[in-house]
């Protein structure tokens, strides 16, 4: 039966994912993103951050397209830095070759749009966040409209809760992912990294990352898991089990 308007929904077989990722410092997230299909396109804004670990991966071709983000005071053109990203974004997109990108931080580049559109970070008044926060979810779901993954590993920042008789929050000993606040609804998985020291009979340490499942639209059932070790913390390892 057709419907005026409408056409019949056929399933997805190549079943690419957007992913985001958030942890401290050192927490195996760019390494997990490096665990994708490749060919891989890293947009690394983060500078120093991809090269210890692509070493890892020699048999893998990594593209990096490296930004230095410049200072905020400085008078710089973050039109367009921010252009010349986009269009490398939306270039690979279009390549056939490319099975992920890896925006490395996801963090740094909701810095960017800000300063782009807003010229300043701070003192910013919320009504002209519409446009800003428009553009930015297009640019994210643009994503979905390829047959790339796209992966956003991100920052952390200390939460801060208000202090009563004060002006100044007080940190609670959280932490909060650094960036673009909708980006749980624009992500297909939500993933923490973190990892656990532990020592065996002998008190020899031994160190294991891990990835938790915050949130994944695709399999509910999954969300709360722990992967954990070599073998668990790659995207593979996830794509099967949220498929599964």
């Amino acid at each position: 039966m057709q419907i005026p308007g409408f056409e019949v929904y056929q399933p997805s077989t190549d079943r690419s994912l957007i992913i985001a990722t958030s942890g401290l410092q050192k927490r195996g997230k760019t390494h997990f993103a490096l665990t994708a299909p490749g060919p891989i396109a890293v947009i690394s804004l983060d500078i120093g951050g991809i090269r210890d670990v692509a070493d890892k991966f020699k048999n893998k071709t990594i593209y990096r397209y490296e930004v230095k983000k410049p200072d905020k005071s400085d008078n710089a053109d973050w039109k367009g830095l921010l252009a010349g990203i986009q269009e490398r974004y939306f270039r690979v997109l279009d390549n056939k070759m490319v099975q992920t990108i890896v925006m490395d931080t996801g963090s740094d580049m909701w810095e960017i749009f800000r300063m782009a559109h807003l010229g300043r970070l701070e003192k910013v008044p919320p009504l002209k966040y519409t446009e800003l926060n428009r553009d930015f979810a297009d640019f994210i779901r643009a994503a979905y409209d390829s047959h790339c993954n796209l992966i956003l590993t991100h920052k952390v920042k200390k939460e801060y809760v208000s202090k009563p008789g004060s002006d100044m929050g007080s940190w609670n000993g959280k932490y909060e992912r650094a960036g673009f606040g909708d980006i749980d609804f624009l992500a297909q998985i939500v993933l923490e990294h973190d990892r656990v020291t532990t020592k065996d009979e002998n008190g020899t340490p031994s160190t294991e990352f891990i990835v938790r499942i915050l949130d994944c639209r695709i399999n509910p059932s999954v969300i709360g898991m722990e992967l954990q070790g070599p073998d668990m913390c790659t995207f593979e390892f996830l794509k099967d089990l949220v498929y599964a």
